[in-house]
């Protein structure tokens, strides 16, 4: 009697295992059927079906992400310029130790900023460039600190640092955009272009442009070429620009090596 005792409690106490597990996997199920049905205000408002997929893919690439990803308006001003119709937002790729450096300069600088090749006696200056219609009453993205968390402020993440001359008393910007007659052109042509008609355009788009950017001294110095006064950053931001230790880095040292973490 004892050993019946004994094997029924057994397999009663399987039995309340099993149907935990059973209620345990049900709720799961549940939560994660709920939280398909959650959609947020941007993508219910989204007017078609390819944009709501498109947000819901963004919104999960950001959470799953454990880097801080800057969100998609940063690249306003880089779509209006002829650069994107080959390059990406992120265009430096070649020197695998450099790139991520390089690249993180395309969130305040356009291509042209560090590329632009002066016609002439072309006095070049600075300044920020501002999609119509954005309100950049609380200044620029990388312009100044957060007083408590210390992070670079989020304001105004489409603005970018350009380049420009003073033209009949106004500022010309010297980008060619993607509605200039050259890139509609080659828009057209694009398919039906040979090897030789697409080099043609490809030196035509790179006509004043340095294939080497500047170097980091031209700008991290306190005779940088960028009047970062003027341009409004603030003084401690100021001086953690013109005395970056990167700099010393990239120009005292030809060949520099990073922790096989990197690798």
């Amino acid at each position: 009697m004892y050993t019946l005792i004994k094997k029924f409690k057994s397999i009663f106490i399987c039995f309340l295992i099993l149907c935990g597990a059973v209620l345990l996997t049900y709720l799961l199920v549940r939560i994660v059927h709920l939280q398909q049905h959650i959609i947020p205000v941007e993508e219910k408002e989204a007017e078609s079906y390819i944009r709501r997929v498109s947000h819901r893919n963004r919104v999960k690439a950001i959470r799953d992400h454990f880097h801080n990803i800057v969100e998609d308006e940063v690249s306003i001003i880089e779509k209006e310029t002829a650069c994107s119709l080959c390059h990406t937002g992120l265009p430096h790729h070649k020197h695998k130790k450099m790139r991520a450096l390089l690249n993180m300069h395309t969130f305040f600088l356009v291509c042209e900023t560090c590329h632009i090749k002066p016609e002439g006696e072309e006095k070049i200056a600075y300044g920020w460039m501002d999609p119509e219609g954005k309100d950049v009453s609380d200044g620029h993205y990388g312009t100044s600190y957060h007083p408590l968390s210390g992070s670079l402020l989020r304001v105004n993440l489409s603005s970018r640092i350009g380049p420009y001359i003073h033209q009949n008393g106004q500022r010309r910007f010297l980008l060619k955009k993607t509605d200039s007659p050259l890139a509609q052109d080659y828009l057209r042509m694009k398919e039906s272009l040979n090897e030789q008609e697409k080099d043609y355009v490809k030196k035509s788009f790179h006509k004043n442009i340095n294939p080497v950017g500047s170097k980091c001294k031209q700008c991290h110095n306190e005779k940088s070429k960028l009047d970062f006064k003027g341009l409004g950053f603030s003084e401690k931001r100021r001086t953690d620009l013109e005395n970056l230790l990167i700099t010393g880095i990239v120009t005292k040292y030809e060949t520099f090596y990073l922790p096989e973490l990197f690798e």
